[in-house]
Formats: structure tokens, C-alpha cells, sequence
């Protein structure tokens, strides 16, 4: 007992899909925007900012481990996490100077 079909015949399954597909190419898809076009100089310190800090208070947790937790696998990851976040800030530091207006 096979499932029951939907059209009479091969030629009316591959109408339907193209009608389907047709559909589906006259709605266009939304333009996806850009992460940080468009930010304002004052929002991407703001975000530099709250980076910065989250990085200062995770260096603190990481401090207050136990040596042999911080020689741990865990210890390295957030170390080369801390890293990360450190070039991302630097990056986002970079980024904001040269979205800055020139001042006259």
C-alpha cells in the first residue's frame, strides 16, 4: 500500500513545481545588511568599550584559578579566548577611528 497521489500524471507534478518555482523567484529575498555598516563612530567605542571590560573581568576569573586549573585545557582555551577577543577589540578600535568624520 503506497502513498496516494497528489497528481494524475508526471507532467502535472512537474507544472505544479515549476509554478512553485516561479513564485519563489518573483519574491525577492531581503538584502542582508552588513554587521557594522552604517554604526555610528559613538556606537562602535561603545561596543570597543563593553569588550574591553568583558576582557579585564575575565583575565580577573582566570587570575583567581587555581594554577592547576589554569595550566588546565580550560585554562589555555579562555587564555586564547582572551586573545581573540583582545584582537577583535583592536580591530573594532581600528574600524571606529576610520569611520570618525575628519575634523576641520
Amino acid at each position: 500500500m503506497g502513498r496516494k497521489r497528489i497528481y494524475s500524471s508526471e507532467a502535472e507534478r512537474q507544472r505544479a513545481y515549476r509554478s512553485r518555482q516561479a513564485l519563489d523567484k518573483r519574491i525577492p529575498a531581503p538584502p542582508i545588511p552588513a554587521v557594522l555598516a552604517g554604526l555610528e563612530p559613538t556606537r562602535l567605542t561603545e561596543i570597543e568599550k563593553s569588550v574591553r571590560e568583558l576582557i579585564a573581568d575575565c583575565r580577573v576569573w582566570l587570575n583567581r584559578l587555581p594554577e592547576s586549573l589554569q595550566a588546565s585545557p580550560d585554562g589555555g582555551t579562555m587564555s586564547s579566548t582572551l586573545t581573540m577577543l583582545a584582537i577583535g577589540a583592536d580591530l573594532l578600535a581600528e574600524i571606529g577611528s576610520d569611520a570618525k568624520p575628519p575634523t576641520p
